[in-house]
């Protein structure tokens, strides 16, 4: 995948060696594409909740359940891949 903000819209789109294989181009609003950000296979699941928590000012409650939703959507997606 790459990420790119392009005029204010972040966009993900997939690589793959042959065009014909490219379905979708995915578009983020800006919380979804700060998650991205920090989904970066390097901080841990408490992580990215403690970051979302300080970042958005919202409980953990909401934040585990957003993510959880927002995460579930991008593993369908093949957008992520759970490690």
């Amino acid at each position: 995948m790459v990420f790119r903000d392009i005029a204010g819209e972040f966009v993900l789109v997939p690589i793959h060696r042959v065009a014909g294989e490219q379905d979708s181009i995915y578009v983020l609003n800006g919380t979804g594409a700060r998650v991205w950000e920090l989904v970066d296979g390097v901080r841990t699941w408490s992580g990215v909740v403690e970051a979302v928590m300080d970042e958005f000012d919202v409980d953990r409650e909401t934040a585990v359940a957003d993510l959880g939703s927002l995460l579930d959507d991008m593993l369908r997606a093949g957008v992520l891949e759970e490690a």
